[in-house]
């Protein structure tokens, strides 16, 4: 239990129940134009391994990509689904509550992900 509930802990303290906006590079990609991320024109760029290059644009951008987003929602549901389940096991209170997934949306099937 302790763990679960240094799990909780941390969820709420990185606010996962928060949708994040998309990355203005992926909805720039979405209307056509090119990101520049991931295109061998740009030399420094090339150097730049695909995992780190997401978390680059998200930092610097002011948004998280696709796969950031889903990752967390992801988490979060995981951890408020096994809250209810732990809570009716060892007769507790619940830690996490539904009013901090107003607005959530659900995480994709994993056959669509």
């Amino acid at each position: 239990m302790r763990w679960w509930n240094t799990a909780w802990t941390l969820a709420r303290e990185s606010r996962l129940m928060r949708e994040l906006p998309p990355s203005p590079i992926e909805s720039d990609n979405a209307n056509g134009e090119a990101s520049g991320i991931g295109d061998n024109n740009l030399p420094e760029q090339s150097t730049v391994p695909l995992n780190v290059k997401g978390s680059l644009s998200a930092n610097v951008a002011g948004g998280a990509s696709e796969e950031e987003r889903e990752e967390r929602q992801r988490v979060w549901w995981l951890l408020y689904t096994v809250d209810p389940h732990l809570a009716l096991c060892y007769n507790r209170p619940h830690f996490l509550f539904d009013v901090e997934c107003e607005g959530l949306s659900q995480p994709l099937n994993d056959f669509d992900w």
